[in-house]
This record gives structure tokens, C-alpha cells and sequence, in this order.
């Protein structure tokens, strides 16, 4: 993604191909498109609460008839070059926890912060 200079809504535009066409749906400030591959796959993208940070990619699945009878996933990512070097974080989370993805990705920058160690830039003086 660095080497395209993509962000993670540039990331999304690309993966529109991949999208249904004339589905697009809004939900817990999400855009959202069923995936072609199947009606119970989206592809969504919504901005992030985080200063810095441009926005979220969700993938969500939602699949019936597995061994436990439901599988329910929601995978989400970000990409930023400018923060912290460049870094894409992912994270997974139940269905259940879909109206919560902005909390959740802002308890991972909140952490990713606190555990940034790296010195400082300072001015060199003379």
C-alpha cells in the first residue's frame, strides 16, 4: 500500500470491482456493498474517529450452515502512511459487535500510542 500511496479509502475505491453493483446500503455510519461472491459478504468503508487516521475497511460475513450453524465475522483494517511511519493495523470481532467498530478501532490507535516508545525526533543544537 506504500508503494501505491494508498490510504485505506483509496483501498476501498479499488475494491469497488468486487462489489455488487446499485447495492450500496448505509449502517452504523458505514457505507456498505454486498460482496458478488455472496449476498452475506459486504465490503464496508467509514471514516475514523482517530485524528490521523483516514478510515476503516470492513469485511463482514455472515455465513449460515457452518459446523457451529453461524459464522459470523467482521474484519477491519486501516492503512495510514503518515502515522507512526506507515502502519496497517487489522483486528476481528463477532457480528454482534458491528455498531461498535469505531470503538473499536479507536481503543487500538489509543493503544498503539500508548505503547509507541520510540524516541522523540529532537533538534540538534550546538
Amino acid at each position: 500500500m506504500r508503494a501505491e500511496k494508498l490510504d485505506t479509502y483509496k483501498t476501498f475505491l479499488q475494491r469497488k470491482e468486487f462489489f455488487k453493483k446499485n447495492s450500496k446500503f448505509e449502517k452504523y455510519g458505514l457505507t456498505c456493498y454486498p460482496k458478488k461472491v455472496a449476498d452475506n459478504f459486504y465490503g464496508c468503508y467509514g471514516k475514523s474517529k482517530e485524528q490521523d487516521v483516514v478510515g476503516v475497511l470492513l469485511d463482514v460475513v455472515a455465513l449460515e450452515n457452518t459446523v457451529d450453524n453461524r459464522f459470523v465475522q467482521i474484519r477491519g483494517e486501516s492503512y495510514e502512511p503518515n502515522k507512526y511511519g506507515g502502519i496497517w493495523v487489522q483486528w476481528e470481532t463477532n457480528l454482534n459487535n458491528w455498531d461498535k467498530w469505531q470503538e473499536i478501532d479507536s481503543a487500538i490507535w489509543r493503544l498503539l500510542g500508548t505503547w509507541n516508545s520510540a524516541p522523540s525526533p529532537q533538534k540538534l543544537t550546538k
